[in-house]
């Protein structure tokens, strides 16, 4: 029985040796980064002004992970029309977490609910990216049932920051048209990290008008052929 027992030992050392390095931390032996959204989140119409009718909508929703990373938030506020989910706002924020910082707040403006007039619930879905790094958009929560008459027409700018694809392309469409110039279709906004592309193009002359905003609101313009 004994001889049993110390064979079985044996082995089992010999199967760690090989398995786990003998240097190894627990971050070596976690192979695969785990990050999970603690769902649902939580939905909260934002009224600065006290009118009673909302500036924003804002959401928000834990994020567990066993590390610490900094991750590039996208969020897509979509809602009802024609029994289609179709997106309405959209948001990329960049995250820290850490273990006391575990939560993301995504803030969304609703000049498209307002416009066509599209009531609730809404749905909020969010992706997460770093580096190499995809997490697939999933559905994080269901908003309860507003009325698009809850949300205000003159939508204001939270601490004067620009936060979502919307406050984006809004400045570069104030900003053309304080200093007079002529945009032509709208193609897009993407964000890498530290500032907004916002795109047009002039379909006369294919050319493409950029402008690069950063979060505080300074604008750089830059053209090219398409």
């Amino acid at each position: 029985m004994f001889r049993k027992f110390l064979i079985s030992l044996i082995v089992l050392t010999i199967v760690l040796i090989f398995v786990v390095p003998i240097a190894a931390t627990p971050d070596d032996v976690i192979l695969d980064r785990q990050v999970e959204l603690i769902v649902p989140g939580e939905f909260q119409i934002v009224d600065n002004d006290q009118d009673r009718l909302g500036e924003a909508l804002q959401f928000t929703v834990g994020v567990k992970s066993y590390r610490q990373g900094e991750y590039l938030v996208t969020g897509d506020l979509e809602g009802l029309q024609n029994g289609v989910w179709r997106t309405i706002a959209t948001t990329v924020v960049p995250f820290k977490w850490s273990s006391e910082a575990n939560e993301v707040t995504l803030l969304f403006y609703p000049s498209a609910i307002r416009r066509d007039k599209i009531d609730g619930p809404y749905r909020v879905s969010i992706s997460l990216k770093d580096g190499d790094w995809f997490m697939p958009s999933q559905i994080a929560g269901y908003s309860p049932v507003y009325s698009w008459r809850q949300f205000s027409e003159e939508i204001s700018q939270v601490a004067g920051e620009i936060t979502s694809s919307t406050d984006a392309k809004q400045a570069a469409e104030i900003w053309a048209n304080m200093n007079q110039i002529k945009l032509g279709n709208f193609i897009g906004v993407d964000y890498n990290y530290d500032r907004w592309q916002v795109d047009f193009l002039d379909q006369r002359n294919s050319q493409v008008l950029r402008f690069l905003i950063d979060t505080k609101g300074q604008i750089r313009i830059i053209d090219f052929k398409k």
